[in-house]
């Protein structure tokens, strides 16, 4: 099992801190230990490959803002995006409301931008081009 450095590597210890804080605010003790559990069971190969996984399909919307969030291209991206964040979330955590849990997603990452990844200094557009990608995926596939 992984320990809490290698869960929250790259993140100094206070960050790591403010960002466990927020997400017990928000979601509740339990949602976050589960979601947390879950990561650790998986080993830290297959988390660091969710990880890589994930900055890819980042990079890979990034380049695609200038489409519209609604095509096939951009909706493909975003079944990824939502399958690795539903990996990294559990089996438990949205469940039953995962159309509003991934648009409260979507919403975190037009609210705040440390949970962009950087990709919205890479490209403006980015962000709000995110979140009508997530909202209609969520809206169409998983309602």
């Amino acid at each position: 099992m992984m320990t809490d450095d290698e869960l929250y590597a790259g993140f100094t210890k206070e960050q790591a801190e403010t960002y466990l804080r927020e997400a017990v605010d928000a979601y509740g003790e339990e949602t976050v230990r589960a979601s947390e559990n879950h990561l650790r069971q998986m080993g830290k190969p297959d988390f660091e490959q969710l990880k890589a996984e994930q900055k890819d399909i980042a990079q890979t919307l990034t380049a695609m803002t200038h489409l519209d969030p609604a095509s096939d291209d951009v909706q493909r991206q975003i079944a990824r995006h939502y399958a690795n964040i539903r990996a990294f979330w559990g089996p438990t955590v949205g469940a039953g409301d995962e159309a509003n849990a991934y648009k409260g997603l979507a919403q975190l990452y037009a609210d705040d931008p440390r949970y962009s990844g950087g990709q919205s200094e890479a490209n403006p557009d980015y962000v709000s081009f995110l979140q009508k990608a997530m909202n209609y995926f969520a809206n169409t596939q998983l309602k």
